[in-house]
């Protein structure tokens, strides 16, 4: 009796071990409001390669149109912060109008893009909204923010998917002990 408890236990413990190794790996994170990536055309429907290079967090230029917007919407807040230039210092027939794709935008998601001129004012850029892409007339290139009333309060971790096999299996473990004390009792009777 002694060797069956034993050999239950046994089995018990090695399918524990099995799921604590086999559960999923966290899933990749998709930061919302994030810019991915860019691209652009001119007046003329040419093609404009265009360059996003990331800028410091300081955005206290932004700060006055940023609360104005806020007023409206107190959801908004600052996705992205990059700066835009035409690629190679090639040059572009201006207004020139950029796609960006933007994880977590809907159709319905508010966004505005804020360009700081050459003169160091801010204006508010035309835009549009589609499923995944954020469009803005340029009229020319500089550094500018991203206003989205996206969610990006992530915590930085997701969520296991084979939590629930480990839960299962101790579930089990369980379970067998309890059938295994059973059994011992009818054959001591």
């Amino acid at each position: 009796m002694k060797k069956l408890l034993a050999a239950v236990i046994t089995a018990a413990l090695a399918l524990t071990a099995f799921t604590a190794v086999c559960s999923a790996a966290p899933s990749p994170e998709k930061n919302e409001g994030i810019i991915v990536s860019a691209t652009a055309k001119d007046k003329d429907n040419a093609t404009v390669d265009v360059e996003l290079k990331n800028v410091s967090n300081d955005t206290a230029a932004f700060d006055s149109v940023i609360k104005d917007l806020q007023k409206d919407n107190s959801k908004l807040k600052v996705s992205d912060h990059k700066e835009i230039s035409v690629k190679n210092n090639a040059s572009a027939n201006f207004p020139v109008t950029v796609e960006f794709k933007v994880n977590g935008v809907k159709d319905g998601t508010k966004a505005y893009i804020l360009l700081k001129k050459a003169d160091g004012t801010v204006t508010k850029l035309e835009t549009t909204v589609s499923a995944g892409l954020v469009k803005g007339v340029f009229a020319e290139f500089g550094e500018f923010v991203l206003l989205t009333d996206v969610d990006n309060a992530g915590s930085g971790t997701s969520p296991k998917t084979g939590d629930v096999a480990t839960t299962a299996m101790l579930a089990m473990l369980v379970l067998s002990a309890g059938a295994a004390f059973v059994s011992v009792k009818k054959i001591k009777a």
